[in-house]
Formats: structure tokens, sequence, C-alpha cells
């Protein structure tokens, strides 16, 4: 039998250099393998089920101030022209709607808020009492439906008044 020497005091036999080797060897191709397999598996997975559909809640509340209609709109926003008086502003929750949500009025850049307004109930209702120091001229007022829950302290609450004391004064 051969020796291979690697330094004055060590020495390895041919046959125990070649069990080595081939040890290394197979590793090396089964390390391949169980890559390849996991790499195929991971893409190969596929993510699925026909039984459970996932769907958004959606929140919608409608705006009625009697007998006034919106100047403008869209899903979430409306924008009333309103002159000095008192108003009803009904906020009615669509049937079809899930969870919370509240309005936010804006006027002269400042926001009011309303309660939170649950999907369950009905009808969220309040008063609208507008004042100003000329009687003739409107004001735009603009109600954005939002969807969760307000965080701060409620401006307005179901069946109150929410007065907006708008006073201009020209040069």
């Amino acid at each position: 039998m051969k020796k291979i020497f690697f330094s004055d005091e060590e020495n390895l036999s041919e046959k125990a250099f070649l069990q080595g080797i081939a040890t290394c060897v197979f590793s090396i191709i089964f390390c391949l393998i169980a890559l390849c397999s996991a790499t195929w598996a991971w893409f190969r997975t596929d993510i699925s089920s026909a039984s459970n559909t996932i769907q958004t809640g959606t929140y919608t509340l409608k705006i009625d101030i009697e007998n006034v209609k919106p100047e403008s709109s869209t899903d979430t926003t409306y924008i009333y022209e309103l002159p000095t008086g008192t108003y009803r502003v009904g906020l009615s929750v669509e049937p079809s709607s899930v969870g919370n949500g509240y309005c936010k009025i804006k006027v002269d850049d400042k926001y009011y808020y309303t309660a939170n307004i649950s999907a369950s109930e009905e009808s969220f209702s309040f008063t609208l009492d507008i004042r100003r120091n000329e009687t003739d001229a409107s004001i735009p007022v603009t109600f954005e439906l939002c969807w969760g829950i307000y965080s701060g302290a409620a401006d307005v609450t179901a069946d109150g008044t929410l007065t907006i004391n708008h006073n201009t004064t020209e040069s």
C-alpha cells in the first residue's frame, strides 16, 4: 500500500485519502440535491382556497340636509353652499356597510367631527346652525365621510347642535 506524506510527522494511506474525498463528493452531491429540491418546492407551491374569499369592509354614509342639494359630491365628500339659517342634517348608514365611521365637517378651514356612527345605527342626525353677519351670502360647508373611529372628542353628537359663527368683515 502506498502512503502519502503530508509532512514529516503525518502520513495518510491512499485508501483513507480516497475515502475522505469520496465522503466530501457525496456530501456535496447530497447538498446540491437538497438545495435543488427545496428551490423547486419553493417555486412550485401555490396557495389557493376555493372556499374562502376575502372581502374588504365598506362603509357608506348618505347625507340628507332638508331641501338642499349638494353643489358637488364624490363617493366620500359632499360640498353644500349654505346661507344663514338652521338645518337638520341626517346621516344614514347604507345597509351594506360594515364597521364604524364618522363625518368630518369643514367650514372656513376649520374641522368639526361627529361622534362615531356604527353600521348598526339606522341614522344619526343633528342640527346645523349657521350664523353670519351677512344674511344673503352662502358659505361652503364640506362633509367628508371617514371610515374608522375618530380618536378625539366629538364636536357633534347625535341629536345635538353644531353652531357655526361665520363673521366676515370687508374693508
